[in-house]
């Protein structure tokens, strides 16, 4: 069972040095081949392909996936890049599986798109560098409400365990 475990809409200096972080919650290794990380504006429509994950990339139990913005600057190397930025106060991240199928999604801020579970998670204010980002505690917990899966942190951990902060 993947999640979308933590994100940033970027920071005070770069509106790009923005990521999204998957986890593996499952006690088995996902196949994540092909599977699309989608973005929506807050009251899109449609998706906005972010990236395609390369086939043959398999995420352990536990293990995390981290994509990059085109200026992430994060001290974990990003797994993957994108570059169509997020929008810093409302929007929502997706992930498809190879059949289109959502497998977890998130809206945030004033989002009202169809990635929004239950009630939209806060969004992450843009501060200095490492920013802010929200976050799921403990990593994966999903009641599929995203305003109480999700909280606003000011110690983000890209590609890492999710702590309070």
């Amino acid at each position: 069972t993947v999640r979308v475990n933590e994100f940033s809409t970027g920071t005070s200096a770069s509106a790009t040095d923005e990521f999204v972080e998957l986890v593996n919650v499952g006690s088995s290794p996902a196949d994540l081949s092909g599977y699309k990380l989608v973005y929506r504006s807050g009251a899109g429509t449609s998706d906005v392909s972010l990236a395609t994950i390369p086939d043959g990339t398999t995420l352990a139990p536990g293990a995390f996936y981290l994509f990059g913005g085109s200026g992430y600057a994060g001290a974990k190397k990003a797994d993957q890049s994108f570059s169509t930025a997020l929008a810093a106060t409302a929007g929502g991240i997706g992930l498809r599986d190879t059949g289109g199928k959502v497998v977890d999604s998130v809206g945030y801020g004033t989002a009202t798109n169809a990635f929004v579970e239950t009630h939209a998670a806060s969004a992450p204010p843009a501060t200095a560098a490492p920013g802010s980002s929200d976050i799921r505690l403990p990593d994966g917990a999903d009641t599929d409400d995203n305003g109480a899966d999700f909280a606003v942190t000011a110690a983000p951990t890209p590609g890492a365990p999710n702590a309070a902060g």
